[in-house]
């Protein structure tokens, strides 16, 4: 069985242990837990988690440069991040998006909505997943068949 991976970038024990009591049912998720902000890129590139959910503070480490640099590596620049702040400023929240941020989760959280928008990131990069595969198998598909045109045709079909 597949699991979905979500790597929480998180410094309170909290928070953790609120994301992993909403979870606990759904035996295809996997956590990853990160409370250090030094360590935070190295296990988004190790881990390859399908979400990342990034705290507004990692031991007084502004959440916009983790982002920043996220977006800016190859390897996570595609993995969706889901802020969660307990601001709501408009001015604040556009910069988060700036950074980077797929999206938000205003703190106390809402159980309803942060499943339903877990589920529907999950769901989204699974979706990707798969039109990337067929993008890869057409490309192939391509490939052989651009061969086979420009090869002399040894095969007569004969209509009966």
């Amino acid at each position: 069985m597949n699991f979905s991976k979500i790597l929480i970038i998180n410094d309170s024990e909290v928070i953790q242990k609120c994301l992993n009591k909403y979870f606990r049912k759904k035996i295809y998720i996997k956590f990853v837990v990160c409370d250090d902000k030094n360590d935070c890129i190295a296990a988004a590139e190790n881990e390859k988690p399908d979400i990342i959910i990034l705290n507004e503070t990692i031991n007084g480490t502004n959440a916009f440069e983790i982002c920043k640099k996220l977006k800016k590596k190859k390897t996570t620049s595609n993995i969706p991040i889901i802020f969660l702040t307990s601001r709501t400023e408009s001015k604040y929240i556009s910069k988060a998006y700036h950074s980077g941020i797929s999206d938000y989760i205003k703190i106390p959280i809402n159980r309803d909505d942060f499943i339903s928008k877990i589920e529907m990131y999950l769901e989204l990069n699974y979706s990707k997943q798969l039109v990337q595969k067929n993008e890869q198998k057409l490309s192939e598909i391509n490939t052989g068949l651009k061969y086979l045109l420009s090869q002399p045709s040894t095969v007569i079909y004969t209509c009966s």
